[in-house]
């Protein structure tokens, strides 16, 4: 370990920090339970809570308590939480550690502590156990040196992280009820109009598919010319798409069925990932897995990327197969849209585009609060930046 700063105190993680400690519960008792699922790698809160009959198996737990997730993948993940609000009583998985700070030490700064590159990080390199079935020991906390502020110290430090999973926290609810927003406009806005005529969408737009060039040909590929894989399915359902993971070249086009599509052209999954669906920023071509819709002049290109929105359980429903599920091509030459005016679809379309707009925002402030709270622990936690207190 680095340099103590002044005034800390050096030990190791068990030395300030009870690890699983022997909690008893009263029999027959209700208790809130919290499961793996209810808990999160970036956020110290516990999303929900069941309750069930205490038992002597699993995690035991209570207010001022942090759970640290030891298993595979959820420990390399940082699954974990801050507990309040449970009172003196509750359980949870049987896959959480218990960490309870002993006198003198902040139940908030162990939580932090316990997400620190100095503590997760040792404990993730010494997880035992076969693949895929790796724990964290508790013995690891027995090994990991650390140094400790003084209580008001961790208090400050807590509190300043705290304002950001604060602020973080917000930003998330604000994102939560714009896509609960989005979600009634598309029920309202993307209808079938009693009033629009309905009509096969092969009439109002030219539908493409894709292929794969020959991999064993080099010049084929990484040429410059984006091409829409199953690997971007990530970048599937976010309005627009502008990158690829793979490219192929112009000698991969005129040696295979795969065509260049113009800029705003609409791309469908239709086998793994099936129906998400995303406007291409530019001109890409698209493989075999993939149907696209260039649209014609009765058509905004922006609206039909809703509608197929609005489809995909329908398209979930219809697609067929064991292992991968897949939409044969006869379904979308018989796929009908309701069609309302052009000033109507550009209506519809411009509101809905207006809340992803705001989504996309908002998950960008999140994305800038996690590298600013990860700077201020590696400050704060590390004591290379010190905390003023009363």
């Amino acid at each position: 370990m680095s340099r103590v700063p002044d005034g800390w105190s050096e030990g190791v993680v068990s030395d300030f920090i009870d690890v699983n400690p022997r909690r008893s519960i009263p029999k027959d008792m209700i208790v809130p339970f919290v499961e793996m699922a209810a808990v999160e790698p970036e956020s110290p809160s516990i999303c929900f809570l069941s309750e069930r009959l205490a038992s002597s198996s699993g995690a035991k737990f209570r207010d001022g308590d942090t759970l640290f997730a030891r298993i595979t993948p959820c420990a390399e993940n940082g699954k974990g939480a801050y507990v309040q609000g449970v009172g003196d009583y509750a359980q949870g998985s049987t896959e959480f550690i218990v960490l309870a700070p002993k006198r003198g030490v902040d139940g908030k700064y162990t939580y932090y502590l316990s997400k620190s590159a100095a503590v997760h990080g040792y404990a993730i390199a010494k997880m035992e156990g076969t693949s895929g079935r790796q724990r964290v020991p508790n013995r690891v906390f027995d090994e990991i040196s650390v140094a400790l502020p003084p209580l008001p110290e961790q208090k400050k430090i807590a509190a300043i992280l705290s304002s950001v999973d604060d602020a973080i926290a917000a930003t998330q609810a604000a994102i939560d009820q714009t896509r609960k927003v989005k979600e009634g406009l598309l029920q309202d806005l993307i209808i079938q109009d009693s009033c629009a005529r309905s009509v096969l969408l092969d009439e109002v737009a030219t539908r493409k598919t894709g292929h794969t060039p020959k991999k064993q040909h080099d010049e084929y590929w990484n040429g410059g010319v984006k091409w829409i894989s199953l690997q971007d399915s990530k970048n599937l359902d976010k309005v627009y798409i502008s990158e690829t993971a793979v490219e192929i070249s112009d000698a991969g086009l005129a040696n295979s069925s795969a065509v260049l599509l113009p800029e705003n052209t609409v791309v469908l999954s239709r086998d793994a990932g099936v129906g998400k669906s995303a406007i291409m920023n530019e001109p890409m071509a698209v493989s075999q897995h993939f149907v696209a819709w260039i649209c014609g002049d009765r058509l905004d290109y922006h609206y039909l990327y809703y509608w197929l929105q609005k489809m995909k359980p329908v398209f979930e429903s219809v697609a067929m197969g064991s292992t991968i599920k897949t939409i044969g091509m006869p379904f979308f030459k018989k796929m009908k849209i309701s069609l309302p005016s052009m000033s109507k679809q550009v209506e519809a379309a411009r509101l809905l585009l207006a809340t992803d707009m705001a989504i996309a925002k908002h998950e960008g402030i999140i994305l800038k609060l996690r590298d600013v709270k990860r700077g201020l622990m590696q400050d704060l936690l590390s004591g290379s930046v010190r905390v003023t207190t009363p």
